[in-house]
Formats: C-alpha cells, structure tokens, sequence
C-alpha cells in the first residue's frame, strides 16, 4: 500500500502541482529537482511532489537534499507503474493544475514564466520535449518518433491529439473528474495515449505550446532501445482495446504514408548517414513495436470490460 511521508515544509495553495514518478533513478532525480529550485518563479505558486514507484535506493533522502527551498512532499508505493504513481500524486496534489515531469527530465529557468499565460481551466496543455543527448543515435531517434507523432497529431498551429506524459499540464479537477490514467498500464508505454483519447473523448481540448520546453536526459544504448519499443508496442495493443471498447470501433491501422514519412522524417532534420542511421532506427522501432503488439495479443493482454474503475 502506498504511504503518504510528512511534508517538510507548509503545505500551501500554489497554481501548479509538479508531479514526479521515479524509480531506480537517483541521479537524474537529483538533476531534475536541482532544475525546479532554480525556476524563476514565486515559490508559493507550485509544489514539487515526487512518488517513489518502488526504488531499490532511497529516494526521499534526494528529494529532502535537492528540493530544498520549495514546497515538496514525498510519497511512496509498492511498484505498480508510472500511471499509477501520477495518479497518487495528483490525489495528494493541493494546486489547481498539474504539471506532469519524468525523473529524466530537466526544466529551463523560464519554465514557469511561460506556462502560467496559457493555463485554462478546460485545456490540456503539452510543450516541446528536447533531447539534450544529440551524440546517442537511440536518445535522439527515439526523440525524432516522438517529434513525428507530434507533427502528425496536431491539427493545427495549436490544437493537437496527443502529448507525452513527460511534459503535460491538465486541469486538476478534469484530470479526477475522467479518472486519471489508467492503471492497467504498468510500464511506460502508451498510459499517455489513452488518456490523451479519453480526454479528447469526454469533449476536452488539447493545446500544443512549442515554446513550452522541457529537456530530456534518456540515455539508452541498443538493448535499451529495442526493449523501450517492443514495450511501445504492448502498450499499443491495450491502448487500442480501450480505444475500441470506448468508441466502439474496430482496430484502426496508420496509413503507408504513415510509415513512409516517418522513415523520410531525420532527412527533414540531419544529413547524411546521420539521417540515415536514424532512419533506419525508426525502422526498427516499428518492427520492435509490431513485435510487442503481436506479443501482447497472443498473450491475451487485454483490459477488463470494466473500463470505467480505471478511467471511464
């Protein structure tokens, strides 16, 4: 069961609550905590909250060294998955939004300045996600799917379908009132899809803000990175069963052009056989992602019929 630790300093009312799941990750926690204390920003106005999702390493004693001069708390579970934890966070959360960060994140000193202009009580907001890891070819193709799905989602200059759950910011009472993520996502792998569908589902909007920047720290190396896509793709196949048990509608599959311009997608952004090393890694990453999905379904990974005790 998860525990509530003390707070250190006086809980107050702040704007923003950021939410932290972290686990066996303590240096690029402590990165990550260093970035919000040196936010430019009114102190009063967010709290830090960070949810230990079963580390082996003693993550409180990093928050309670890290944090200081914010307004933290520390909370603590049994390993049940990224999704879960935010939704304990949010459930401990006392600000009227929340802000949702990865432990292998890192925050500019304007961060705050640039988010607070497009709060909106009935919007979803998602900024720009930069990988500050450009020499590793898995960092940065992993990076260049997501910068294409971002691409591929958006509607227009502002609307768009889907952000990632590494730098998303939702209204607190929206976020409870269609349930949270769902927790039958026990990995990180397409929980932020699903709530993304759901969201737009219970007639919310998705706003995309490019100068809303965060830095990501991901290092991966080869193993890591098929792992991280053939977990994609088991994530993909419960996401679709939810989709489809909601909307009532069959699997829908990506168009060629899809796949096509995805693999096209480094040209627009490197040269020469650094655009076609991750080329190629982006074409790995889908047949990894097939590999999981077909791994889940042969499996029976599916969700419950009961949908709605994990997020409608």
């Amino acid at each position: 069961m998860p525990t509530n630790e003390p707070t250190p300093l006086n809980r107050r009312c702040p704007l923003v609550s950021i939410i932290i799941p972290t686990h066996n990750r303590p240096e690029p926690l402590k990165q990550c905590l260093l970035s919000l204390v040196r936010l430019d920003a009114d102190r009063s106005l967010f709290e830090v909250i960070v949810i230990d999702d079963g580390s082996e390493s003693n993550c409180q004693d990093i928050v309670a060294e890290n944090a200081s001069g914010t307004h933290w708390s520390f909370l603590r579970q049994t390993n049940q998955g990224p999704a879960a934890a935010r939704n304990l966070g949010a459930n401990q959360a006392g600000g009227r939004f929340l802000a949702f960060l990865d432990d292998d994140c890192t925050l500019p000193r304007d961060w705050f300045q640039t988010l607070s202009p497009f709060l909106d009580e009935q919007t979803m907001l998602g900024g720009c996600t930069v990988n500050m890891l450009t020499k590793n070819i898995f960092s940065t193709a992993s990076q260049e799917l997501i910068e294409y799905l971002y691409t591929y989602y958006r509607t227009d200059s502002c609307q768009t379908q889907f952000v990632t759950s590494n730098n998303m910011v939702v209204p607190c009472l929206l976020f409870k009132d269609i349930g949270g993520f769902s927790t039958q996502f026990k990995g990180a792998a397409a929980e932020d899809r699903e709530f993304c569908d759901r969201w737009l589902w219970s007639g919310y909007h998705i706003r995309s803000i490019q100068q809303l920047r965060v830095e990501h720290w991901h290092s991966m190396n080869f193993y890591q990175f098929l792992k991280q896509h053939f977990g994609y793709g088991c994530g993909a196949r419960l996401y679709h069963e939810m989709k489809r048990q909601r909307r009532g509608i069959g699997l829908t599959i990506e168009p060629p052009n899809f796949y096509k311009n995805l693999m096209m997608f480094p040209f627009s952004q490197h040269r020469g056989l650094r655009a076609f090393f991750l080329s190629l890694c982006l074409c790995l990453s889908q047949f990894c992602n097939a590999a999981g999905y077909f791994r889940a379904k042969t499996a029976g990974l599916l969700p419950s019929d009961q949908i709605g005790s994990d997020g409608k």
